[in-house]
């Protein structure tokens, strides 16, 4: 059996998991070009589950501006932590703020522009009403 298919075969079992995966989400373990592939295709997947039915073209620049902005978020923290340099490290921490700040405000405008179900609460009938005294 090859490396591939072992590690295709533990994703199937309850105790492979990652640090991401324990909360739900996937959390990639490398940099790689598939494991980008792979994170905005899970991430996608969880954006479009909040999504009610298909979004328009707003909502879906909204996610895809989301996904860049994470994986540049969490590209510029790993650069951060490797960096010898005090101010190169500083510079890359500011850039990774900024990106976390973009996927917020992305955030909140697709939760904004979500179209959700309204729900009519009926008012429940008063005493004067159920006992007809006025």
């Amino acid at each position: 059996m090859g490396k591939k298919a072992e590690t295709a075969a533990n994703r199937t079992k309850p105790w492979y998991r990652t640090k991401g995966r324990t909360l739900g989400r996937y959390t990639p373990r490398s940099t790689s070009e598939d494991a980008r592939w792979r994170f905005g295709v899970r991430r996608r997947a969880e954006l479009l589950r909040r999504v009610a039915g298909e979004p328009d073209a707003y909502q879906a620049g909204l996610i895809d501006a989301m996904i860049q902005d994470e994986w540049q978020a969490r590209l510029l923290g790993i650069e951060a932590e490797t960096a010898s340099d005090s101010r190169m490290r500083l510079e890359l921490l500011r850039l990774q703020a900024e990106y976390n700040r973009q996927y917020r405000l992305a955030d909140r405008d697709l939760a904004r522009s979500t179209k959700r179900p309204v729900v009519v609460v009926e008012r429940p009938p008063t005493p004067s009403e159920i006992f007809g005294v006025e």
